[in-house]
């Protein structure tokens, strides 16, 4: 099929909620939409592969999260003990300069 162009097996006709038959007769003052048809069925190989393809971007953006949560936590540890250890070495130059 080329690409742009659509026939009646591409959509449903749905008047009032309920699918229609090209062949029924139209009716006054009903609402009329078109469905597109999903080829394959809700369970269909494709439907399948974005759902997985989804899932894990959505793992990959959890574990990025994560791991920069870590790296954050690892950073501000490191400068927990660099700030303590410069105090303590300062502490202790304070001690020698006083005996």
């Amino acid at each position: 099929m080329q690409r742009g162009v659509s026939s009646s097996v591409d959509f449903y006709v749905v008047a009032n909620g309920l699918v229609s038959c090209l062949e029924d007769l139209l009716q006054h003052g009903a609402v009329y939409h078109l469905e597109p048809c999903l080829r394959g069925g809700s369970n269909s190989a494709e439907m399948e592969a974005a759902s997985r393809e989804a899932s894990r971007e959505h793992k990959m953006a959890e574990c990025r999260d994560q791991s920069e949560r870590l790296e954050d936590s690892l950073i501000n540890g490191l400068q927990v003990i660099e700030d303590s250890a410069a105090t303590h070495c300062e502490q202790r130059e304070r001690g020698r300069e006083t005996e």
